[in-house]
Parts: structure tokens; C-alpha cells; sequence
């Protein structure tokens, strides 16, 4: 019988020269899947595969961790009714202790290093941005003291700015033991590092 060669049959094969992040995968995927990804890389104005790539990262980054969980995906409005109708200290407490949950577990379950760009990239980018309680996240320099802050914007007005920097502030402080200080914005907030050097 011939020796398969490295990877053959596995539907891998090796690294791409131009890009050795990227690897060239086989897959046999339903005809329905291919039809309705082929239509939604028409809608983004993407590539196939630059479509298949976001929906995969989406699901490694965010709804596995959903689904390990066994956690509930809640409609935007329904989101706004807890933030205008929980008490705020209740909800503050609570989200704290959840999010240091999750980071905790995360951190185990991929290896990662507890690093700055780490927390940035699969809690606040990965899941926040992908789960809806935030929009977006900016790391940035204060020009006037040389502190390294993030800039994160939501759809929820002050009083979950108020809530969600709280929750930020600790998730920070608690993973890169530093200390950190936030001003608040309706549409977001923003959260500085007083230590130099994290990265």
C-alpha cells in the first residue's frame, strides 16, 4: 500500500508560503452551506473563503465559548430592559463575578498568557463586540501622560457605561494586576492603565 504522504487525507495541507498563518484546508461542506455563505460574501463584498474564515473565527472566539457555557443569546431590546430595570449595584457585583469567570476559564482553556493584547483580543474583541454588550474597542496612548487606555463604545446609554466600566476596570486589574482609572461618555468609556510597560 503507498505511504500517504504528511497530512494526506486529513484535509490539510501544508502552510501557505506567502502566508504561513494561513493553512489551506479540504472540506466537504452541505450544498445549503455553501449556498448561503456564497450569498453572504456577496452581501459583505468579500471573498468566499474571507467569509468561511470570519465565520469560523466568530465561532471559535465567541460561540463556543457560548456553548460550553450553555449560555442564553439575548435580543437587543430585551438587553436594554435589564440594564434600565436591574438595580445597578446588583448588576455591577454580578457581572463582575461572571466576566471573571470567563476570562478565568479562557485563559485556561487556550494557554494564553495573561497579557494586555490577549484581554483585548478574545474577551473584549472575541466575545463583548461579538456578544453585543459593547460595539467596539480602541487601544490608544494618552498623548498628555504617555498612559496606554482603551476606548470601548456601546449602544446603551450612561447608565451601562457606568456598569460595564466598572466590570472592565476589574476584569483589567484583576488579569494584569494594575490599577486603572475611567471617564465616562453615553455612547462609552474609557478605561486607562496607570502602570507603563503592559502589553
Amino acid at each position: 500500500m503507498p505511504r500517504k504522504k504528511d497530512g494526506e487525507g486529513s484535509g490539510f495541507n501544508t502552510p501557505s508560503k506567502e502566508n504561513p498563518s494561513k493553512t489551506t484546508v479540504s472540506l466537504a461542506l452541505d450544498a445549503g452551506v455553501v449556498k448561503e455563505i456564497q450569498k453572504q460574501a456577496k452581501e459583505y463584498d468579500v471573498s468566499f473563503n474571507a467569509r468561511v474564515n470570519a465565520i469560523l473565527t466568530k465561532y471559535v472566539m465567541f460561540f463556543a465559548v457560548i456553548e460550553q457555557d450553555h449560555a442564553a443569546v439575548i435580543p437587543r431590546k430585551l438587553h436594554q430592559f435589564f440594564v434600565d430595570e436591574i438595580d445597578e449595584a446588583k448588576y455591577t457585583v454580578e457581572l463582575k463575578k461572571i466576566g471573571t469567570d470567563i476570562i478565568d476559564a479562557m485563559f485556561v482553556r487556550t494557554g494564553l498568557a495573561n497579557t494586555l493584547d490577549n484581554l483585548i483580543d478574545f474577551t473584549f474583541k472575541g466575545i463583548c463586540v461579538n456578544g453585543g454588550s459593547i460595539t467596539s474597542v480602541k487601544r490608544y496612548v494618552d498623548e498628555a501622560d504617555g498612559k496606554t487606555c482603551l476606548y470601548f463604545t456601546h449602544d446603551y446609554g450612561t447608565k451601562w457605561s457606568r456598569i460595564l466600566s466598572a466590570a472592565f476596570q476589574n476584569h483589567i486589574e484583576t488579569v494584569l494586576h494594575c490599577h486603572t482609572t475611567s471617564t465616562l461618555f453615553p455612547e462609552g468609556f474609557e478605561v486607562k492603565i496607570l502602570e507603563e510597560g503592559l502589553s
